[in-house]
């Protein structure tokens, strides 16, 4: 499994329009061969900018390749710019692939 770990900071002003959007890209993603799921976490407490992370957890690399094309297209078709979405708004963000390494659980 490979995790597409995203975090955002995002004005609370642009936060109704970042979700709409988030929203239309995980409903895509969904429906992508090799998708496994998506968690979206929100900070309540705690210092730090990054209010937002969203992880998608995908079977492979080939599987995220095709998903990322997809998403592409969707951007294309109906005109989105990422880009400017997000400058428009003051929202920044960053992301990256990571690999699970370990994992440890309560019994």
């Amino acid at each position: 499994m490979l995790y597409r770990i995203d975090n955002v900071t995002l004005p609370e002003a642009a936060r109704a329009e970042f979700e709409q959007q988030a929203g239309r890209t995980v409903s895509l993603l969904r429906r992508q061969p090799g998708f496994v799921r998506a968690d979206r976490f929100e900070k309540i407490a705690g210092p730090g900018k990054v209010n937002v992370i969203i992880m998608a957890v995908w079977k492979d690399q080939e599987s995220i390749d095709a998903a990322a094309t997809a998403v592409q297209a969707m951007h294309e078709d109906s005109g989105f710019d990422p880009a400017a979405f997000r400058r428009e708004r003051g929202i920044v963000g960053s992301n990256a692939l990571y690999a699970l390494r370990s994992s440890d659980a309560a019994e």
